[in-house]
């Protein structure tokens, strides 16, 4: 019996039914109508569901194709992370190529310097011979210098009495000008004397203090100016009185003012606490309202979201058996990529390290380098000090070939100096080269693991798209039209009573959920969550079957997935669904 059949009755009830019928035309025509009419509801709920389930399964196919941009994503960026190692270490490379040139100019310009160290030894020796005809002259500019200093040394004696001359002149000065204006001060009493005898009496009489004086005219000029003084005090005190009167009026009219000011200042403070005050009680009632109006937002959306969670939760149970195997085989994949992508950065990591320690290399290398620049630099101005003392050596003992022997002892040790060194570069050499060549290994290796990561995401590729076609098949066939029914005639009539359940799902065939021989190979890694859609046979529409009864429970058959039999039991390689909880 095909999918989707009704169980035929007993025999007895189909003798009896072929006995009664044919008497009844019009209840026979009606109840092929029934029957076709429940055949018909089956017929579209399975139609629904196979929608519903192509709907899921293009939901997983989204879902899917977003992981795989994701992982695409994640991919590039590795590759990016490598393309810029690869940078790195191409200016590495170029730094070390760099360095290789200096240690050969630092080799260049030691032999240089080496070689200018031994003309100078020899010009030392030219100069050598000179310095003894210049010391002669040193001594007689030497004793040119003493008798200077002994004629600065008068000068500074000359000097000194001068100065102390010049200080008893001062002070004598100072003296005469303190007895100047004690003088001056005597005149100015006796002529305060004289006007007040004058002012005694109008008419001139003997006075009866008699005055020497001995210099009237200087008598006049002091009287003059204590004149102009007199002048100078009275304006002084006009100006004063008249600067007082002003600073009084100025000081009123500052104050009339701040005080003004204050007053108008103290009025808009209390008209704006009164505007705080009404703010305030506005500010409350508008809060008073919003609280309310929150509270009850809450209130709804706490209703809305319990709705929401049993319509969700309901819709997830539904659907959770549907998805189980759909998702541990998504799970198992994303787990996959996540172990390698750990790897690779693992991997990226310990390159970052050994790049750190090449840096570090190359950084000693630099600094030594430089020390050893500063070394040469330091030599130099050795060589220069040590040419000084032999200038005064010689100039003093006249011994020569000590000192030269002392040169050829520090050329011995520069040149052993100048092999060590050798020795070091070509070390280091070795070492960058071994660098190198472990840098290039894990470039290599970085390459093909990239090779690999790009075949992942074609055969990624090639499953989204056989999904997408496979989705596009189901809703094509679900979109065709159905087959035409039969003349209501050429059907048999079953009872009144055989009507299709109208309540309750009838459960979906198990090859709904059968996967491919072909296509479930662990290779390709493709899944086939739903079946191929099957054309209805005559059987179901109704064409020469016998009577059936629906109220007999159907069984499921089971597709064969080779030779696409039927029968009740599962096929023998039938890849069973995993359930997760």
């Amino acid at each position: 019996m095909a999918e989707g059949e009704v169980p035929s009755q007993p025999m007895v009830q189909r003798a009896s039914l072929d006995q009664w019928l044919p008497q009844h035309p019009a209840e026979y025509y009606l109840m092929n109508i029934i029957n076709m009419n429940g055949e018909l509801r089956l017929k579209l709920w399975r139609a629904e569901a196979a929608n519903r389930g192509l709907q899921e399964s293009n939901s997983d196919l989204r879902d899917a194709e977003a992981k795989q941009k994701a992982h695409a994503e994640t991919l590039e960026h590795e590759n990016r992370n490598l393309r810029v190692i690869a940078v790195d270490w191409r200016r590495k490379s170029e730094r070390i190529e760099a360095l290789e040139r200096e240690s050969n100019d630092l080799k260049r310009f030691k032999f240089s310097c080496e070689s200018a160290h031994l003309s100078k030894i020899d010009t030392l020796e030219h100069e050598n011979r000179n310095l003894r005809g210049t010391m002669t002259d040193w001594e007689r500019k030497s004793e040119q210098i003493k008798a200077l200093q002994r004629e600065s040394d008068d000068l500074k004696r000359f000097k000194f009495s001068c100065e102390s001359a010049h200080l008893g002149k001062i002070d004598i000065l100072e003296h005469e000008n303190r007895n100047l204006r004690e003088t001056v001060m005597d005149w100015e009493r006796k002529s305060e004397q004289i006007k007040a005898l004058a002012c005694e009496s109008d008419h001139p009489k003997e006075p009866k203090y008699s005055f020497e004086v001995s210099n009237p005219s200087k008598i006049n000029t002091l009287e003059r100016k204590l004149f102009d003084l007199r002048c100078e005090n009275s304006t002084l005190k006009d100006e004063r009185v008249k600067l007082d009167g002003r600073l009084r009026e100025s000081a009123e009219s500052r104050l009339h003012t701040l005080l003004s000011a204050e007053r108008a200042t103290s009025q808009e403070a209390l008209n704006e606490v009164k505007e705080c005050k009404e703010l305030l009680e506005c500010s409350k009632t508008h809060c008073l309202a919003l609280e309310e109006a929150a509270q009850a937002r809450e209130i709804c959306m706490l209703r809305e979201r319990q709705y929401t969670l049993m319509c969700w939760w309901e819709q997830a149970t539904s659907v959770r058996e549907e998805h189980e195997y759909e998702l541990a085989w998504s799970i198992h994949i994303c787990a996959q990529h996540e172990k390698d992508a750990k790897d690779s950065r693992r991997k990226i990591a310990v390159e970052q390290e050994e790049s750190a320690i090449t840096r570090l290399k190359l950084k000693d290398y630099q600094q030594w380098n430089r020390d050893l620049c500063d070394d040469l630099k330091q030599a130099k101005k050795e060589c220069l000090e040590q040419r000084g003392y032999h200038r005064q050596y010689v100039a003093t003992t006249n011994n020569f070939e000590r000192e030269r022997n002392k040169l050829r002892t520090e050329l011995a040790n520069l040149e052993h100096d100048h092999q060590s060194l050798q020795d070091y570069s070509r070390k280091l050499e070795m070492d960058l080269k071994t660098s190198s060549s472990t840098t290039r290994e894990v470039l290599e290796e970085k390459t093909e693991l990239l090779r690999a990561a790009e075949g992942e995401k074609a055969t990624c590729d090639k499953i989204i798209q056989h999904l997408t076609t496979k989705a596009k098949d189901r809703e094509i066939h679900v979109s065709q039209p159905e087959v035409p029914l039969a003349n209501p005639t050429s059907l048999r009539v079953t009872p009144a009573s055989a009507t299709p359940p109208q309540t309750g799902k009838p459960t979906e065939s198990r090859s709904q959920y059968s996967v491919d021989d072909n296509k479930s190979q662990p290779k390709s890694r493709k899944i086939s969550p739903s079946p191929s859609p099957r054309q209805a046979s005559p059987d179901e529409l109704g064409h020469d079957q016998p009577s059936q009864d629906l109220h007999r429970p159907q069984k499921r058959p089971c597709v064969s997935a080779r030779n696409g039999s039927t029968n009740n039991c599962p096929s023998w390689n039938a890849q069973k669904r995993k359930r997760f909880i």
